[in-house]
């Protein structure tokens, strides 16, 4: 049932992010950060990542992923302004 609710809920902001940014910005974003979210909570709660060696390349990895949707979103404004 709950995963049904956050269904529900993704499909929706698909749909509003969709309308509020081009295509092509939202669907990086909406690409990106749900697998990092995953990966967050599989490491904090599952504690699936346990060295150090895999955790620093999971937060490279985070990190080039939360960039990517950041300027990707910056691009959609710089693009308005001009």
């Amino acid at each position: 049932m709950l995963s049904g609710f956050m269904w529900a809920v993704a499909t929706a902001s698909w749909f509003i992010t969709n309308r509020s940014l081009s295509e092509p910005v939202a669907f990086t974003i909406l690409s990106t950060l749900p697998p990092a979210i995953g990966a967050l909570i599989g490491t904090f709660v599952f504690k699936e990542i346990t060295t150090k060696s895999n955790r620093i390349r999971l937060a490279i990895g985070l990190i080039t992923a939360l960039l990517s949707a950041i300027l990707s979103a910056l691009s959609k404004k710089a693009k308005q302004s001009c």
